[in-house]
Formats: structure tokens, C-alpha cells, sequence
């Protein structure tokens, strides 16, 4: 179970990353042409989940950078719809943007949640402090 939990962290801290490098992305023509959100979507879930092979727990600090790096580009870049659009292109062409945009926060608070009450010293296994 432990190790269930480690990958599907991973590949969420995944999913984050791929966000952010699509938001960037998306700032030059040229290169959103020749690259598609797909496979960067693809490539980070995946090499989160390869990466959570080498854990014994999960990293709150990588968590928490990747997170606010991904609200700072949407900030900065005015796309935070872009978020849901770029989500909706991973193979979730039959889900309506208001349901991903719904599952995608529901996750994204549970998880934060989670970390402030590991944060808090109640000790949630699977957590490490910061590393």
C-alpha cells in the first residue's frame, strides 16, 4: 500500500510539472506546434512514477515547489483555464472542463491537507519531513 501511494504521489507531482512545462510551452507558437501536450503530460506522470521506485517517502518540499511553481506561471501568464484544457487533452475528451476542474482542485486540496496535518507532527506514514 505504501508503495501505491508513493507512485500515485509521484505521478500527481508529475502531473504538476507537466502543467507547468505546457504553460510555458504554450507562450511560444512555434513550439507548441512541434511539441504536443500529450507527450509532456506522458513523460513527466511517467518519470514521476519511475522516480517513486527510488523513494521510501514522499517529499512534501518537492510537492509544495512544484505546486507553487505551476500557480506562478499561471499567474504570471494569465492561463489558469489553460490548466483544465491541457488536463482535458490527456485522453479525457469525454469529461466536461467543469469536472476535471472539480476532481483536479478536490485532489489538490486533499493532498495539501494531508501535508499541513503531517506538517502539523501528527506523522502521517509515507511523508517524509522535508527531503
Amino acid at each position: 500500500m505504501n508503495k501505491l501511494f508513493l507512485g500515485l504521489f509521484y505521478a500527481f507531482c508529475g502531473l504538476l510539472l507537466a502543467i507547468s512545462v505546457n504553460l510555458i510551452i504554450s507562450t511560444n507558437v512555434w513550439l507548441e506546434m512541434r511539441i504536443h501536450e500529450r507527450l509532456v503530460l506522458e513523460v513527466c506522470i511517467g518519470l514521476g512514477i519511475v522516480f517513486s521506485f527510488f523513494r521510501n517517502s514522499a517529499s512534501v518540499a518537492l510537492f509544495l515547489v512544484l505546486q507553487s511553481t505551476m500557480f506562478l506561471i499561471c499567474f504570471w501568464l494569465s492561463k489558469m483555464d489553460l490548466i483544465y484544457y491541457s488536463l482535458r487533452n490527456f485522453y479525457l475528451d469525454g469529461i466536461s472542463i467543469s469536472t476535471i476542474k472539480i476532481v483536479f482542485l478536490t485532489f489538490l486540496t486533499l493532498i495539501n491537507l494531508l501535508i499541513v496535518y503531517h506538517l502539523l507532527d501528527k506523522k502521517l506514514t509515507g511523508f517524509s519531513k522535508f527531503s
